[in-house]
């Protein structure tokens, strides 16, 4: 009947996944009893072998007289006599060499930096000027309707009706008159007094921005206009404009603002480690995305003894030359500073040098494909990728160019020594384990193995495992 029952083919599946199912617990059952003989049979290349230290996998310079665990939970392993790395100088791959590692010399010359940026062309504050009323008035006729407009000084910017102005014009000729009367009278005293009384109405009209020329003609014609003309004090262009024709403006009321564009004032920002390159008077030179073939020159005028709270960047201002009224106001533009010199030192490229947080390091290009690493100290950036060294190098050693592109970090610096020289045997072997109650043939006594008889048995753990 069994026979019959197994030759069904469901039946003989169900039978198969009873047996593997069984294969599997009886597998976690007797692990301890079955993987350990197994590796214990495994050979031991490092048996008998002369442990020298034991260190993190991670990190070499970990040394420890005794097995354990790294500061990040990791099992310290051992390393064995014979497979310490070298000290001194490691010897690099010829085709690393020519690819990977040219080399380049420290060399001794002139220190020179140059500072390139970009400034914003703002108005030179100087030649700005607000056009003002002294006295409260109704602005009869507009001149300058609209902003933009170019003005010259003495051009006429509106008509302004005011009463005080008309008491003040007719107050003028009444003075002129008694100073005629007084004239003919022949008496000191009262010639006097009337020449005074022109002179104080003639100085109020001065005060209120009325020309000498609008004066004489008031005191030729004798008759009173009920506005007057008044005219620009400045030249340039009507930046921002108040004034509209009927409106009443009360005295120091900002009617119009003009600004003179010959000149232009240019910021940029200059961070802490470029201050020592920027001086007054330093020359720059200045160009346009528009214009890249028109440069301009001009000066640093002044430099702000505090940092932008925003940037951390000291603000510094150049001035500048606008023929033709090319350089606007609010447009970005290309500054080159006059090259800096700071004298003469011991220069070699930025890229030569790793960065690793606390330190400097430069490796030494050495005979026969050789190299070896060595702390420096930087001093200033220079033009052409340059940087000062102050400490470390002399004249003529060369260094290895570009090594930066392996390390991202401090671990990956510790892997380029690593990676051209012998390395510890980093995999631990898997040590011997005695197996309680059970005896094997051709063990010369319990819980050992064939072979093992001079190696120390070490007590199972947790699970049974070492």
């Amino acid at each position: 009947m069994v026979m019959a029952l197994s030759n069904e083919p469901h039946v003989r599946r169900m039978l198969y996944g009873i047996l593997f199912l069984g294969a599997v617990a009886g597998g976690f059952l007797f692990e301890d009893r079955l993987v350990a003989p197994a590796q214990a049979l495994l050979p031991r290349p490092n048996a008998g072998r002369e442990v020298l230290y034991w260190t993190s996998p991670m990190d070499p310079t970990v040394h420890s007289s005794q097995p354990g665990k790294d500061a990040m939970g990791m099992d310290l392993v051992p390393v064995y006599a014979g497979q310490q790395p070298a000290p001194g100088p490691t010897v690099i791959d010829p085709v690393l060499t020519e690819r990977e590692y040219a080399a380049v010399p420290a060399t001794k010359g002139l220190l020179v930096r140059t500072i390139h940026t970009v400034g914003t062309i703002e108005y030179a504050e100087p030649r700005i000027g607000d056009v003002t009323l002294k006295i409260d008035g109704w602005l009869e006729k507009l001149y300058v309707d609209y902003e933009g407009q170019p003005v010259h000084r003495g051009d006429p910017l509106f008509d302004l009706y005011s009463p005080d102005l008309v008491a003040t014009q007719q107050e003028f000729l009444i003075s002129l008159r008694a100073w005629e009367q007084a004239k003919r009278t022949n008496n000191p005293a009262v010639l006097e007094g009337a020449e005074q009384n022109v002179s104080i109405a003639r100085q109020r009209l001065r005060f209120w921005d009325v020309t000498e020329e609008q004066i004489d003609e008031l005191a030729r014609t004798g008759k009173v206009r009920k506005s007057l003309t008044f005219y620009s004090p400045f030249d340039g262009i009507v930046v921002a404009k108040h004034a509209f024709q009927g409106k009443f403006l009360p005295a120091g009321e900002l009617l119009y603002r003009v600004a003179d564009l010959s000149k232009v004032w240019v910021y940029v920002f200059a961070y802490q480690n470029q201050l020592h390159c920027v001086y007054k008077d330093q020359g720059a030179t200045l160009r346009l995305a528009n214009l890249p073939g028109r440069p301009f020159r001009g000066r640093v005028i002044y430099i702000y003894p505090y940092l932008d709270p925003t940037n951390r960047a000291a603000k510094v201002r150049l001035e500048f030359d606008n023929p033709g009224l090319v350089l606007k106001p609010g447009m970005f533009a290309d500054i080159l500073l006059d090259p800096h010199q700071m004298g003469t030192g011991l220069k070699i490229p930025q890229e030569a040098i790793l960065q690793t947080g606390e330190r400097s390091l430069v490796y030494l290009s050495l005979p026969e494909n050789k190299f070896q690493s060595q702390a420096i100290t930087t001093g200033m950036e220079l033009d052409g990728g340059m940087v000062e060294v102050l400490t470390g190098l002399h004249e003529g050693q060369q260094i290895v160019a570009s090594p930066s592109f392996l390390m991202d970090s401090e671990s990956r610096l510790r892997a380029v020594d690593r990676r051209f020289g012998p390395a510890p045997n980093w995999m631990a072997q898997p040590r011997p384990m005695e197996m309680p109650g059970m005896k094997m043939p051709g063990m010369e006594h319990e819980g050992a193995m064939p072979g093992m008889e001079h190696q120390q048995a070490m007590p199972a753990g947790k699970g049974g495992r070492p």
